[in-house]
């Protein structure tokens, strides 16, 4: 989780979708080994928020499905446009690979769906959350 975190900050970073953050090199030889402390001071407090208010990992099913079969589509797309943008394919050939996976990934993700007044709105609302974050910090550096 720590590590995932990490590397997407500095890629939301890079990309100029977050603003700067104290990022911490903890040995010098490796790029990978980095120290965000305002990002891992978030992880606990939201870890420690999620523990205490599910209070067992059967209260979290919910979430965990929202979240991956979210995290399906949205990796689906993204080959969409690799696929399109990136190598250059036609798009029949686009389109006879992302319509089957698509449509399984709305599959489970519609299955998931009934579960959202339990505990999955937790991940709609933080990736919503986010994605306001990001988005203001892009327009915002847009418009200076």
């Amino acid at each position: 989780l720590i590590s995932g975190v990490f590397t997407l900050m500095s890629q939301a970073h890079a990309l100029g979708l977050m603003p700067r953050i104290l990022v911490l090199h903890t040995n010098p030889d490796e790029k990978g080994q980095v120290y965000i402390p305002e990002v891992n001071w978030l992880l606990m407090t939201a870890c420690c928020v999620v523990t205490v208010a599910f209070k067992t990992s059967d209260a979290l099913v919910s979430a965990y499905g929202i979240a991956v079969t979210g995290a399906f589509i949205s990796t689906t797309l993204l080959l969409l446009f690799v696929l399109r943008y990136v190598w250059k394919l036609p798009w029949v050939l686009v389109l006879l690979v992302i319509v089957p996976m698509l449509v399984i990934d709305l599959v489970f993700w519609t299955a998931n769906l009934l579960k959202i007044f339990e505990s999955g709105w937790v991940p709609l609302v933080l990736s919503g959350f986010i994605f306001f974050v990001m988005s203001c910090h892009h327009r915002g550096r847009n418009h200076e």
